[in-house]
């Protein structure tokens, strides 16, 4: 994979070294740095648009996404080629919905792992479209309250072992052709093990069989920390 050019907005001076050291070791390239989220910062000190923009952020629980929000947007007016994962201690739905509205790719834990943080950030630079797992169980309650769905009523007992083998790298945020890859099998074979899965789970979408696959244990604490939305148009 070819170097990300990187811009990194992080008032923490710990965090921000910390990310630094941390990416060093990997295909993101940080050629900026700056210490908040000034979008006149971003304007006045820009000589190329960097690939990707780490946004990071400690506001608490209480503060409403306003300000992030205009921060985003504004990040996203001066360099809209850029993709932009906002990393925060935030949870709250109604932030973490406003950062996607204004623009962001990715909505990250500040105590996600190192493997799962860069991980996310591959799947964002593909672009996926990534959030906490919380998130993702919060649209599907709301799917299923809407659509009166009564999801994963049957067992994982029901699927088969290549079923199991693909619902576990859906979860995960990978997409049908990096599972083919993976599995070595083809991507329309995806598609059917896909559509086997939500059938036999009573399930409605990708979203919900993610969801169902953390829920039911079948992935790894370490992998819980990101899921990314499925991509519109896949089974």
């Amino acid at each position: 994979m070819p170097s990300i050019s990187t811009c990194l907005i992080e008032k923490n001076v710990f965090f921000r070294e910390g990310l630094k050291t941390l990416l060093a070791e990997t295909d993101f390239r940080i050629e900026e740095t700056y210490p908040d989220f000034s979008a006149s910062n971003i304007d006045d000190h820009a000589k190329s648009d960097a690939h990707l923009i780490i946004l990071g952020t400690e506001d608490d629980d209480n503060d409403d996404g306003a300000c992030m929000e205009e921060v985003i947007k504004s990040v996203k007016a001066a360099r809209p080629k850029s993709r932009i994962a906002v990393m925060t201690a935030n949870e709250n739905s109604n932030y973490i919905a406003s950062a996607f509205a204004a623009g962001a790719d990715g909505y990250l834990m500040r105590n996600i792992s190192p493997p799962a943080l860069i991980g996310s950030l591959n799947m964002i630079m593909m672009g996926e479209k990534i959030c906490p797992a919380a998130m993702l169980k919060m649209i599907v309650k709301r799917e299923t309250e809407d659509k009166k769905i009564v999801p994963g009523q049957a067992s994982a007992s029901n699927l088969s072992l290549r079923e199991i083998q693909v619902l576990k790298h859906l979860a995960v945020g990978k997409s049908n052709k990096e599972i083919a890859k993976t599995l070595c099998i083809a991507e329309a074979t995806v598609k059917v093990h896909i559509k086997a899965v939500l059938r036999k789970l009573n399930l409605a979408n990708r979203t919900q069989a993610a969801v169902w696959a953390v829920n039911s244990g079948m992935i790894a604490e370490q992998e819980q920390d990101t899921c990314s939305y499925p991509r519109v148009g896949h089974a």
